[in-house]
């Protein structure tokens, strides 16, 4: 059994401590004992079943706060106003300095609160180390100074969760809705550079890596583009090539035939969309902010929003080239074809792409394949834009998606688990797909693993959820054994 220390630490539950403890305060000098040894230790057996009970690791207020009841339930009413009194007078010392001991511990990586608040982030990497310790300083501001004080006893105490407290110091805010389009048609700056518009498709997608690098540094959350915006580039790609293949034809003095001048055009311009494509795939993966970690980049795929059927099917091009190198994946350090985390994909339903025979269902197919075949919550299809449809067809079915789901219990995730067991009650649910990250932080080691029974059999308990669960894999999943969250049954 686990507890989180105050420093956010994870440490082994050690009942000798309570034990310890209420026999100082029981002991105190100058004072007459209320309680036998006999009693101390049926107190802390009590505490100590309580904490087992939780099927979570306990933070040190909640254990003390067990502590003190149990001393009361026993009678021991003066031992109990001695503890409460250390309890305090700790309290006003540490606050004294409340940095010092979480800093260390993120130095020493075993620092379990900042490493739950924000599981995209390698604690080892020194980045996210400095933002961490800068993290840990507007915690203390927050604390002291900022929230008030029943906010802070709530967040303490379980009641509530105050979440980015990290950042909350600072006058900054928390995911964009980028608008690429302002950006890319009248020009930017970046870095004190002026960045005009970009003359073809590639550009286009390099400036976008760029925007969203300057985005993911400076603000915290994610960020979402729409590949809309890249798609008029499409056209100026096409025309700039057809000027070249014209010019090469003249050049060379070919006969200049109108259908080969246009397969030759569409084939480069095909090439070019790919490269660009490819561009953002491999900058948003590669790429490290200030805060260390690769952007948080969600790319809607949204046919209706271009502005006339000639730029919807060049935003068809792109949406197509995504989803093939989003199926492909990219090689790992070992070479091995893997699904990158990032970006996430959402791919819309439309009138014209839902059913069998409309102009754009081929791509709604390779968006299927690629979540189906990916094993990545990073690609997905998206919800259906209902008001777009005349109806739906009479066999569909209910599930539920859920991701970031090894918790351990913590952060609501119990909760959300009993919620889920009540929407199927009344709502016939066929099966569960549990979309990445079934187990923070590495994954598990195999099919017997502990994490199994912690982060999911004991948390998704309800009846109604003894039903088919479908895994997809994470980035969590794939520091661990992947095979194992396959295999498991």
């Amino acid at each position: 059994m686990k507890i989180i220390k105050r420093s956010g630490a994870e440490a082994a539950f050690d009942s000798s401590k309570i034990y310890d403890a209420v026999q100082k305060a029981n002991h105190a000098e100058g004072c007459v004992p209320e309680l036998t040894d006999a009693q101390v230790a049926a107190i802390t057996a009590r505490v100590e079943a309580a904490c087992a009970r939780m099927n979570r690791a306990a933070n040190v207020e909640e254990i003390q706060e067990l502590v003190e009841s149990e001393i009361m339930a026993a009678g021991a009413f003066e031992v109990a106003k001695r503890y409460i009194r250390y309890r305090y007078e700790r309290t006003l010392i540490r606050r004294a300095n409340t940095t010092d001991r979480q800093i260390l511990s993120l130095i020493e990586c075993n620092n379990e609160e900042a490493k739950q608040e924000n599981s995209n982030k390698n604690p080892t990497v020194n980045s996210v180390q400095r933002d961490y310790m800068a993290g840990e300083v507007s915690r203390d501001i927050t604390r002291r100074l900022l929230l008030p004080r029943e906010i802070v006893e709530a967040h303490e105490q379980g009641i509530i969760h105050f979440h980015d407290m990290d950042y909350y110091a600072q006058h900054m805010h928390n995911c964009d809705l980028v608008n690429l389009e302002d950006m890319l048609q009248n020009g930017t700056v970046i870095s004190g550079t002026l960045i005009e518009k970009p003359h073809s498709f590639s550009t286009a997608c390099n400036i976008a890596t760029q925007i969203i690098a300057q985005v993911a540094s400076n603000q915290y959350g994610g960020q979402s583009i729409s590949l809309t915006h890249l798609a008029p580039f499409v056209q100026v790609s096409r025309d700039k090539i057809r000027r070249e293949v014209l010019e090469e034809a003249a050049l060379l003095g070919a006969a200049q035939d109108e259908t080969a001048i246009g397969e030759i055009v569409e084939a480069r311009l095909r090439d070019e969309i790919k490269r660009g494509v490819q561009t953002i795939q491999y900058q948003v993966v590669t790429l490290m902010t200030t805060n260390g970690q690769a952007p948080f980049v969600t790319v809607f795929m949204y046919l209706n929003e271009a502005a006339d059927e000639r730029e919807k099917r060049d935003l068809a091009l792109i949406i197509e080239e995504t989803l093939r190198q989003r199926y492909e994946g990219v090689k790992n350090e070992a070479g091995v074809w893997i699904t990158p985390a990032f970006p996430k994909l959402i791919y819309v339903l439309e009138e014209d792409n839902v059913r069998s025979g409309t102009p754009f269902y081929y791509l709604t197919e390779l968006a299927a394949a690629v979540f189906t075949n990916s094993c990545s919550p990073a690609a997905g299809v998206a919800g259906v834009q209902a008001s777009h449809l005349d109806s739906l067809p009479d066999d569909n079915f209910n599930f539920i998606v859920a991701n970031d789901l090894g918790r351990n219990g913590y952060y609501d995730q119990k909760v959300i688990a009993e919620e889920m067991g009540h929407l199927a009650e009344n709502i016939d649910i066929e099966f569960v797909a549990a979309a990445g990250d079934v187990h923070h932080f590495e994954g598990v080691a195999s099919v017997d693993d502990p994490l199994w029974m912690t982060n999911y059999e004991l948390i998704y308990s309800h009846p109604e959820l003894m039903i088919d669960w479908f895994p997809v894999m994470g980035n969590h999943e794939y520091r661990g054994n992947t095979q194992a969250v396959l295999d498991y049954d």
